[in-house]
């Protein structure tokens, strides 16, 4: 049911701020439009709910004041599941009322029990975590599958996700497929690169190569950066697509702007070999930086060899021992021989100095 408070959200047409579930300490306000305006005219007739209704009900909550708390509390007190969800939001925050979790996870919790689906998603997001909650996959789950069932398209993701992995339940892809389906036709990006991945390999679902393509191309055409990689692949090579190295690299710059550190992998490939792109070794380093920056162990090991070949970089062993110590300690056994070349080729000095930046460098990303 569309209600006051959606409306008004639907009005502001606020689409960023932070999960329900993500509450866990008081954030600071971002500044908003203005969230004036007046509720359009309920309808006679309920509107079925839309994918995107956890994201209206954050909208509506970030343009409450509290001015609003009244109201809030007289439609919660009256037992509308969206206004008691709302509240217990609030309460949870701590921004607009003081600060209270007991009474806020307990608003939530008869939000949920009255069917109201962003509560249900925020309960089963909560538990998986151990929010504020203790932590209780079981739980979650059970709060996923009714989020689910109400159509939630996030829960119907993580149910596959939980299928698939077999995390409290019996691994079963075709029940996984089943549920990634659901949240991949609302536009679920993850749910569609994961029933993708399904359909490649065949697992839950006959093998579909072409119904492999057309879901990663919706998960990438829908921002998910993992789906853009995979997507510049098959075009690089053309594998089920034709090949367009011009599309190739403009997916893997979309991904690599989303800070995935596999893209900007690939994007350094790209200028160190001159495939798609000039040659260009300065850029290629710089892209090789920033995929370690982002985690990429591979791409450590190919900012060593810039710095021992001397590629877009002054040319130091020590450089090329630090990072290739930095790829081998973050799980890139393929590294170890270059490692170990480098160490031969340095001072215990430099060996002992490339160590502690390694370390440094590792513990500044970790933390």
């Amino acid at each position: 049911m569309t209600t006051y408070f959606t409306e008004v959200g639907l009005a502001c047409a606020l689409l960023g701020g932070v999960a329900f579930a993500q509450v866990a300490s008081p954030p600071a306000l971002p500044e908003l439009p203005s969230c004036t305006g007046e509720a359009r005219p309920a309808t006679t007739q309920e509107p079925p709910q839309e994918p995107d209704l956890e994201v209206r009900t954050l909208a509506a909550y970030r343009c409450l004041t509290s001015g609003d708390i009244p109201a809030l509390q007289e439609a919660a007190d009256a037992g509308e599941p969206e206004s008691v969800f709302l509240l217990g939001h609030a309460y949870l925050e701590g921004a607009i009322v003081p600060r209270d979790v007991e009474k806020g996870l307990a608003l939530y919790r008869k939000s949920a029990e009255m069917g109201f689906r962003p509560a249900e998603l925020a309960l089963g997001d909560r538990y998986a975590a151990g929010n504020l909650v203790p932590r209780d996959e079981r739980e979650a789950l059970r709060w996923y599958l009714k989020a689910g069932e109400h159509g939630a398209p996030t829960a119907q993701a993580n149910l596959g996700a939980f299928y698939l992995e077999g995390r409290v339940v019996t691994r079963d892809a075709a029940t996984a497929a089943q549920w990634l389906a659901r949240a991949a036709q609302q536009g679920n990006p993850v749910a569609q690169r994961m029933l993708a991945g399904l359909y490649e390999d065949g697992d839950g679902v006959p093998r579909n190569a072409a119904e492999a393509v057309r879901w990663y191309q919706q998960a990438a055409e829908h921002g998910d950066a993992l789906a853009q990689v995979m997507m510049a692949v098959r075009y690089a090579t053309g594998d089920g697509v034709p090949r367009d190295d011009a599309r190739s690299v403009a997916l893997e710059l979309r991904a690599a702007d989303q800070g995935n550190g596999l893209a900007m992998r690939y994007l350094g490939v790209r200028h160190e070999q001159g495939r798609g792109v000039p040659q260009d070794f300065a850029k290629a380093a710089t892209y090789f930086l920033q995929a370690a920056e982002a985690g990429d162990a591979v791409g450590m090991c190919y900012l060593g060899d810039m710095y021992a070949w001397g590629k877009g970089v002054a040319q130091s062993y020590r450089e090329a021992y630090r990072w290739y110590l930095t790829s081998a300690a973050a799980g890139n056994a393929k590294c170890e021989p270059n490692l170990r070349d480098a160490r031969k080729r340095i001072s215990k000095a430099e060996r002992e100095a490339a160590e502690r930046d390694s370390r440094a460098w590792a513990a500044r990303f970790s933390s």
